[in-house]
């Protein structure tokens, strides 16, 4: 995906999704940039 398109927002969907129903019980993020992870973790 291209920037600005939303590619952190749609994986913490995701993730959110996967504990939500319990296919996860804990997920690993791994981030290369701070605002990633604080975007994410809103």
């Amino acid at each position: 995906m291209a920037t600005g398109t939303g590619k952190t927002l749609v994986s913490a969907a995701f993730i959110k999704l996967f504990l939500r129903t319990g296919n996860a019980s804990r997920v690993l993020f791994l981030v290369d940039r701070l605002e990633l992870e604080r975007k994410a973790e809103k």
